[in-house]
């Protein structure tokens, strides 16, 4: 029997590429698709068992079409900055990397510019690719930044970027009304104000994290009775200290699907 040479490749999201180095002969009728690949399955012809969970198998011996749709899974969890080195690394890599559905979710987690990198993808691949998430988690950006946003966003997270007040609010507001996911924790700059923009004009919006926002007030809660989309199923007012009982009941009768609605640490809040 001829020996197998695995090389394993760690990734941020802790993910491994195993690639079983043999020749294509032993793994004729070896198929796996994008959903194969996320769950670590692999044919049986080709005389492997299925990886653990949280493992892709990635057979060299495949077509390159389909080498590419299992390596575009990997590509999508990547940090942007991995992404552009792995993409470097061979020509099947790099195929993966310029595939548009590698580049729906830009995650900027970690980046020294995560500014630049904003500006960079809004210029060159946003045109060509349906950019439907950002994580700019506890990055450094400025409300002028978020101008770079298309209107097919759907997720946001900007937890702790504190940079960001009313005035991204609004950008967030006028540029993506489709929104359906937006993390704010820690935003000490937002007010009631950049939070009545979004309930206002994001009337698909589903899950609100205003977690630590100090800045809200009742009348942002009132914005989002009034005027909100009336479909959240997660709203998280934790440490909000300008609330009322009367403004939170607003919002709740205005949301009768909430599933998760988290008040810890709201002082305000009496009786209910």
């Amino acid at each position: 029997s001829q020996g197998v040479r695995v090389a394993l490749l760690r990734v941020p999201t802790d993910l491994r590429i195993c690639a079983p180095l043999v020749p294509p002969a032993a793994l004729v009728g070896c198929a796996l698709g994008p959903a194969g690949a996320r769950a670590g399955l692999c044919s049986s012809t080709c005389g492997m068992q299925p990886e653990p969970a949280g493992q892709v198998s990635i057979d060299v011996g495949l077509q390159p079409q389909q080498r590419q749709a299992a390596l575009i899974p990997v590509f999508e969890r990547l940090l942007a900055s991995d992404r552009f080195r792995a993409a470097r690394v061979c020509r099947a890599w790099r195929c993966a990397g310029a595939a548009p559905q590698s580049w729906a979710c830009l995650d900027l987690r970690g980046s020294a510019k995560p500014a630049a990198w904003l500006a960079r993808y809004a210029e060159h691949c946003a045109p060509s690719v349906r950019w439907t998430a950002l994580n700019a988690e506890f990055c450094t950006l400025a409300d002028r930044d978020l101008e770079a946003l298309p209107a097919s966003m759907l997720s946001l997270n900007l937890n702790g970027s504190r940079e960001i007040g009313d005035q991204g609010a609004k950008h967030i507001s006028s540029l993506c009304p489709d929104l359906e996911h937006i993390e704010l924790y820690w935003n000490s700059r937002m007010t009631g104000v950049g939070v009545g923009h979004i309930a206002r004009r994001c009337h698909k919006l589903r899950h609100l994290n205003l977690s630590g926002c100090k800045g809200a007030t009742r009348d942002s809660l009132k914005a989002l009775a009034s005027e909100g989309s009336g479909r959240l199923t997660f709203l998280d007012l934790t440490r909000c200290p300008g609330l009322t009982d009367e403004s939170i009941a607003a919002a709740v009768r205005a949301n009768p699907g909430l599933t998760s609605f988290n008040l810890y640490a709201t002082p305000a809040v009496t009786d209910l």
